[in-house]
């Protein structure tokens, strides 16, 4: 694309089929292309001029700077069909992100240049935003459940964490979570794969209800198809078992086993940090974690 130029009047020459380039940051001026065009391009000491291809009467100059000769301006301000969109409530909600119209209320005294008032901000918060709507829906929280554990063992919650991303030293990359309703007990066992979480599940519950002296009536799980198998079917009911599930997509439902994986998780995260270990010691650091768990004050609240 070639650089025209046009003359208006003396020192004044106007710029035609330029290149636009965003990233640029400065303008650059050819001479080659402005000598294609007619331009005249003399440099009279240390001072470039550069004439108009018609007149010859219209230049402007423009003197050395860091190996560039620059000009001392390469565009005007004025400007043909300006126009300028009305500012409303709704347009600087987008500006910021669609910010709560509570929140927007209290910019009009901290933000410079917004005309619109705290009023305004909160008679548009009466009407819907679709991409609030569409963007910010969740949903509401379920009620806190009325029925409570009356002794030890009365029901167990039962979890698997994992695929981990990290190679784990000795090959583990899952872990199964156990924790009982009642005393906020918590087993955790590291696993190489899902298919040993059967065999770890009858193990586990075996162990419990031996060291506690009470049988097991209730499991809560997930819908995973680690739990829903023939195997532990069939243990469940002969030991008198009755294995309670969640709602698809409805992780709520066994809100306590998340708790506990959540707060391990944390737990193993801070201490791989401050101690600067590897992330393969993960398994380690879980056990460690409820280690330390099971010897600190826990909540006792109904979920």
């Amino acid at each position: 694309m070639k650089t025209r130029l046009n003359s208006e009047n003396v020192n004044k020459i106007i710029l035609k089929d330029v290149l636009y380039v965003p990233g640029a940051m400065m303008n650059l001026f050819s001479v080659r292309q402005a000598k294609s065009t007619g331009a005249g391009v003399e440099f009279v000491g240390s001072t470039c001029i550069v004439k108009a291809p018609t007149t010859r009467k219209a230049s402007i100059r423009a003197l050395p700077r860091g190996g560039l000769y620059r000009f001392k301006t390469m565009h005007t301000s004025e400007s043909a069909m300006a126009a300028t969109a009305g500012e409303t409530a709704q347009l600087w909600h987008r500006r910021f992100g669609h910010m709560g119209f509570d929140n927007m209320s209290k910019l009009p005294s901290i933000v410079n240049g917004l005309k619109i008032t705290a009023e305004e901000f909160k008679k548009a918060g009466e009407s819907s935003c679709e991409p609030c709507i569409m963007s910010k829906q969740h949903r509401i929280p379920f009620k806190s459940s009325n029925t409570k554990s009356t002794r030890v063992l009365d029901l167990l919650h039962m979890d698997v964490c994992g695929h981990m991303q990290e190679p784990l030293l000795g090959g583990s990359k899952y872990v199964a979570t156990f924790l009982d309703d009642f005393s906020r007990l918590s087993v955790v066992v590291p696993l190489s794969s899902k298919a040993e979480v059967i065999p770890t599940v009858k193990r586990i519950i075996t162990m419990l209800e031996t060291q506690s002296g009470q049988k097991l009536p209730k499991v809560r799980t997930d819908r995973g198809g680690e739990y829903l198998n023939n195997e532990l079917k069939d243990f469940y009911i002969s030991k008198g078992i009755v294995h309670q599930t969640t709602a698809s997509y409805t992780p709520e439902h066994n809100g306590k086993a998340e708790r506990l994986n959540r707060t391990l998780m944390k737990g193993v995260r801070a201490m791989l940090q401050d101690a600067k270990l590897p992330d393969n010691l993960w398994a380690e650091a879980v056990t460690t974690a409820n280690y330390i768990r099971n010897r600190s004050s826990v909540s006792r609240r109904p979920m």
